[in-house]
């Protein structure tokens, strides 16, 4: 059955193969690093030894592994029966043998079957030794079983691999054990040493999620394929959701700066427009109380400076031409900025004289009127044409 979209994204394009055997009575690991490129699976890197914790450096990640235990607790055993009762076969190969102590796993060739089985108890002390070196096994494979894969690949009818000679004829015994030499073998175009067959055979099968081989592995290799899937889901999730929160939160600052900066400049503007309208009404005020100054010279003029003025003038000598009479002088000239200011209650007036006499009278008149308070005279003499000119200071009460 094959992968669904999903489960292929999830497993990813990188694969490990291991195969534990045994060499000179301990332990040896053969690992191939296979990578998925247009749909056809390469090995880009094989290694052997005997140490799984200097291997686990070089695994160490999210990497999918195959594992294939072939090692010296693994039985073999080719019975002439290839029913569909897993058990039955079991019990055909080992009838003295306690199923619920044992894994194992059945690969039916023709019309025999090969059983291979290995106690519960070893297989899980492998994978708590992966466990603990954080390998992420997601498949478990029993001695030559797994050779089931190559089965439609294969142009060779006879496969050696670790003493064992697999026949794949329809005639004679399956397996054999001898001795065999390295070798080659064409795997649909590509060539694989023998050493390195069961590996490659467990990733081809938990690629293509190929389920040809029954027993106990079957169920137990979904739970660990699932348990994988489930992980590299969290994981991808994880990613996924924090990099969604960084861009939310990029998009957020980026939204709420632009907003910020909207908000200063609106700040600002609020701040400039508050102190122009600030000065507006402050001008506002000064020309109110001009027009309030200005209204009462007016309102004063209109009610008593007439009278004050008709005093003066009626009685002008002839002596006299006068050039200006102002009443409410300007303090200072008007400049800018500053305010306009009167001298209040002050007449002033100046002109021309030809009778030095006619002047000092008409000064003692005007300083006999009640309404008078003192008279000023600012200045009296020839001016640049050789007239006699006057100007005086008339301070009322």
């Amino acid at each position: 059955m094959s992968r669904s979209r999903l489960e292929r994204i999830l497993i990813g394009n990188k694969f490990v193969g291991m195969e534990l055997f045994s060499q000179n009575g301990s332990d040896a690991f053969t690992t191939v690093w296979i990578e998925n490129k247009a749909e056809e699976l390469n090995i880009t890197n094989a290694e052997q030894g005997n140490n799984l914790e200097d291997l686990s450096i070089q695994l160490a990640g999210d990497l999918p592994i195959s594992l294939v235990i072939n090692d010296s607790q693994i039985i073999h055993k080719e019975i002439n029966d290839a029913e569909q009762n897993g058990q039955r076969l079991f019990y055909k190969a080992f009838p003295n043998a306690k199923i619920e102590d044992f894994h194992y796993e059945i690969w039916r060739l023709h019309s025999k079957a090969i059983v291979a089985i290995c106690r519960k108890e070893h297989i899980d002390n492998v994978l708590g030794r992966c466990a603990a070196l954080k390998l992420n096994i997601v498949s478990v494979s029993l001695g030559i079983c797994v050779l089931s894969q190559l089965e439609e690949f294969i142009a060779d009818k006879e496969i050696s691999v670790r003493n064992q000679s697999i026949n794949l004829d329809n005639d004679g015994k399956i397996m054999e054990t001898r001795e065999s030499s390295a070798q080659s073998f064409d795997i649909n175009g590509l060539q694989i040493q023998s050493g390195h067959l069961p590996a490659f055979a467990a990733v081809l099968g938990f690629y293509v999620n190929n389920r040809k081989n029954s027993g106990s592995t079957h169920d137990y290799n979904a739970l660990l394929t699932e348990n994988y899937q489930q992980n590299r889901f969290f994981k991808k999730a994880s990613r996924f959701m924090a990099l969604f929160l960084l861009v939310l939160l990029s998009i957020n600052f980026v939204v709420f700066n632009y907003y910020y900066t909207k908000a200063e400049e609106t700040s600002s503007e609020i701040n400039a427009n508050g102190n122009n309208l600030k000065k507006v009404n402050l001008i506002k005020e000064r020309i109110r109380d001009k027009e309030l100054r200005l209204s009462n010279v007016r309102n004063f003029s209109n009610s008593k400076s007439s009278y004050y003025i008709n005093e003066i003038v009626k009685i002008i000598p002839p002596a006299l031409l006068l050039d200006e009479l102002t009443y409410g002088p300007l303090e200072k000239s008007i400049r800018p900025g500053e305010d306009v200011t009167v001298q209040s209650n002050t007449i002033l007036v100046s002109g021309k004289l030809t009778d030095g006499a006619s002047f000092t009278s008409w000064i003692e008149k005007i300083s006999g009127y009640k309404w008078v308070k003192s008279t000023t005279i600012l200045s009296y003499g020839k001016n640049e044409t050789g007239e006699s000119v006057f100007k005086i200071k008339i301070n009322i009460i």
